[in-house]
């Protein structure tokens, strides 16, 4: 499962217009993990060959009551500490 559809099994009526993941033409000037690691300017670098990026951005409107993006990272992590794999890949 990514981190999108874990946010989205938790707030599955939360805003996604202000998600995204690629970064624009401002990402692409500096260090960013927004930027595709295998052809862009990232922070680190991964032992694969796949073009792929390292970050993601959620809308904090998850338009649940009572919840905030803090709690919502919280039982993302806490979940996938139980299953033995990383919330993200970095």
């Amino acid at each position: 499962m990514t981190l999108r559809s874990e946010f989205n099994a938790l707030a599955p009526r939360r805003d996604k217009s202000s998600d995204g993941s690629i970064g624009d033409t401002a990402h692409s000037q500096s260090s960013s993990d927004h930027n595709p690691d295998e052809t862009g300017n990232t922070p680190s670098e991964d032992a694969d060959s796949i073009n792929e990026v390292h970050a993601i951005d959620v809308d904090k409107d998850l338009r649940r009551s009572g919840w905030t993006m803090q709690k919502a990272v919280e039982i993302i992590a806490t979940a996938t500490a139980r299953a033995g794999t990383p919330a993200c890949r970095t």
